[in-house]
């Protein structure tokens, strides 16, 4: 065989496999990266019991297992000063259940809602039923 297709030359089919190489180590980082962020996600939402917004002192989202009563109790916590916009997120650490708030809430409401959260048992509220309530505000 003679003339140009029959003729590779070594360079080329070097950079062909350097190409290559280079192609599936992004297609691998791309693919840890995603499987981490994927993880981290998980794990972060493993320990969450449920989470709630607060508007003008009002419930209007809920997400997770939270007794009706435990809700009442909230609601009241946030009725005293109306808190404007709040974000709560209940979770559990040492085996309790734990309050992470974040936006227009001052530490005395934060602290109140820390106890009134505290009273419950984890297993308690995780053997409420899962509820879904308000759309996004």
């Amino acid at each position: 065989m003679t003339g140009p297709s029959a003729q590779v030359k070594p360079a080329a089919i070097l950079d062909a496999i350097c190409n290559n190489a280079r192609v599936e180590a992004l297609v691998l980082f791309g693919l840890a990266v995603v499987v981490i962020l994927v993880l981290v996600l998980a794990s972060r939402n493993v320990n969450l019991l449920f989470r709630l917004s607060i508007r003008a002192g009002e419930v209007v989202r809920l997400r997770g297992r939270v007794p009706k009563r435990l809700v009442r109790d909230i609601q009241d916590v946030v009725k005293l000063r109306p808190v404007p916009k709040a974000e709560l997120r209940v979770v559990v650490r040492d085996k309790r259940p734990f309050v992470e708030a974040s936006g227009d809430i001052d530490e005395h409401e934060l602290q109140r809602l820390r106890n009134v959260v505290g009273l419950w048992e984890t297993a308690k509220i995780r053997a409420a039923p899962y509820r879904s309530e308000g759309g996004r505000s």
